[in-house]
């Protein structure tokens, strides 16, 4: 390594140590690709959304047009939390009388206490996320049109009541990607390498108490929370990411996420990101016709902690095997929570599904949220 790229080196080094900074980029939309595969996108190259995770992809891109991107997020037990309030309207709004008689009503409503407690105080959520997506040789765009309402249970002290909020995102993220070779230790090495821009602006709803007789389905919920988005927040950053071939069957990548960045007219904290892809097809079963892609991946997130969380938190491994290049079947460890997926693509239409985990506290098994995706696109 010469003087200029140890001198590169430490300056990004010092940089993302020296800098004050205060507070967090915001975490935006991830598709369902990504999610059943752990986290890691930071070396997945087989999607219109690889940019956003790492704009050194975008020299292996091709072109790609989405005339139709739907995405559908939902939680686990989001339609069944919704199920439950409408059952029990009449209890939320009669609460203090659900009996004539005295004795009969105070244990009517600890029995009702005791119906609201796999449900309190939890926020159970619903996404809806149209996209438009655009790539091609070295540059991409990609727009995200993002609405996520939430509901949850408060079982309060004297009145339980119905809780929502929401919010709603407009990204747009634009990059670039090519490859140059540079001499490193002696050695010839060929560097993808890639820069990307992201824009966000956010509209919050930050909690709203609702007639529980209004709540009656997931479409009511998403009217009543798009109605009351009024705080607006914007935001940007830049991206810039790096591929390199490690070994015959490794590839790593280096990431850093909001380099330069800015949200609510503050300074944000970059995030590194370090990624590994180990060629399963390659080292096991080469001569195989019918697997087209076997991968094995593996990430560690945030590696100067400026999120504050547990070291565990910060690891995601997933894999993906790839039949004909229509079939595609991926298993995922995200925060310590299993997650999988399935992707066809026929033609000019992809269908993704993805079922994980997402740890919502700040160390695995605090707050856990199972969730079930749906992306499908019609493009070229």
């Amino acid at each position: 390594m010469n003087w200029l790229h140890k001198l590169i080196v430490s300056f990004i080094i010092f940089f993302l140590n020296s800098v004050s900074y205060s507070a967090v980029f915001p975490r935006y939309y991830r598709d369902a690709v990504v999610n059943s595969l752990g986290g890691t996108g930071s070396l997945y190259s087989y999607s219109t959304n690889s940019m956003v995770y790492n704009p050194a992809l975008l020299n292996r891109a091709k072109f790609h047009f989405d005339l139709v991107n739907l995405g559908l997020e939902l939680d686990n037990k989001f339609l069944k939390v919704v199920q439950f309030v409408n059952d029990n309207s009449d209890k939320f709004m009669n609460f203090d009388s659900l009996s004539s008689d005295p004795v009969e009503n105070q244990r009517l409503q600890q029995e009702f206490f005791k119906d609201i407690e796999p449900y309190d105080d939890i926020w159970f959520d619903l996404g809806v996320s149209p996209q438009f997506c655009l790539t091609f040789k070295h540059f991409g765009l990609v727009i995200t049109s993002s609405t996520q309402p939430s509901i949850k249970i408060d079982r309060g002290i004297f009145n339980p009541a119905v809780v929502v909020k929401g919010q709603s995102d407009l990204v747009v993220n634009v990059g670039y990607g090519n490859s140059m070779t540079q001499s490193f230790f002696g050695k010839s090495r060929t560097f993808e390498y890639g820069i990307g821009v992201h824009y966000l602006n956010r509209r919050q709803l930050t909690q709203k108490r609702v007639s529980a007789a209004d709540i009656s389905s997931g479409n009511d919920i998403a009217n009543e929370v798009s109605e009351d988005l009024k705080d607006t927040k914007t935001g940007f950053g830049i991206d810039v990411g790096t591929i390199s071939q490690l070994t015959e069957n490794w590839e790593g990548a280096l990431v850093i996420h909001n380099l330069i960045s800015s949200y609510d007219g503050k300074v944000t904290k970059p995030t590194v990101v370090l990624g590994g892809n180990y060629n399963l097809k390659k080292r096991f079963i080469s001569n195989s016709k019918l697997v087209s892609r076997w991968d094995g991946f593996v990430e560690f997130r945030d590696f100067f902690n400026s999120e504050g969380t547990a070291l565990f938190y910060k690891t995601h491994f997933g894999t993906e095997a790839s039949f004909y290049e229509r079939l595609n079947f991926r298993m995922g460890l995200n925060r310590g929570y299993l997650g999988f997926g399935v992707g066809i693509d026929v033609f000019v239409l992809k269908l993704n599904y993805a079922y994980y985990g997402e740890e919502l506290g700040r160390s695995p098994g605090q707050l856990p949220s199972y969730r079930h995706q749906l992306q499908a696109s019609v493009g070229w």
